[in-house]
């Protein structure tokens, strides 16, 4: 069912990027179908003290 979509997608969408986590099952299901790597991209995010003091508060 994957193959079928990429190649639906393929007639309007010739280069496709998608976002994975690294190290997952997707990213290698993703290499075996010809996707190539790219550079890994790191976003940092941030979580306030006080939203970490929030989130403790619901245990």
């Amino acid at each position: 069912m994957l193959k079928r979509a990429l190649t639906v997608l393929h007639s309007e969408y010739p280069i496709m990027r998608l976002g994975l986590l690294q190290g997952t099952y997707a990213e290698l299901l993703y290499y075996n179908l010809g996707f190539m790597p790219a550079d890994v991209e790191v976003e940092a995010c941030v979580l306030p003290t006080s939203e970490i003091n929030l989130l403790k508060s619901f245990r």
